[in-house]
């Protein structure tokens, strides 16, 4: 009932500028690209940033050092704060 793939069109076409980091083993990884899709469609400015090897919740993996799937994930997210 929640999920951001049952949000109506008029609530998407006001949405903010929206960025996704999603892991090829996140298992929201499909439904993270729905999503994009519905905004876009939605008139929407939305990117996708995809790490392989990555799982959910990679950013909080990055930290300290982090781990090799994940350690471009902070420069990404660094890049997007700054539009």
């Amino acid at each position: 009932m929640v999920s951001p793939i049952n949000i109506e069109r008029e609530i998407l076409e006001k949405f903010p500028m929206t960025r996704i980091m999603i892991g090829t083993e996140d298992p929201l990884h499909d439904e993270c690209f729905r999503f994009a899709e519905k905004l876009l469609v939605s008139g929407g400015d939305v990117k996708i940033a995809q790490y392989a090897g990555a799982a959910h919740g990679g950013l909080n993996y990055s930290f300290k050092g982090g781990i090799r799937e994940t350690r471009d994930m902070v420069a990404k997210a660094s890049e997007w704060m700054k539009e």
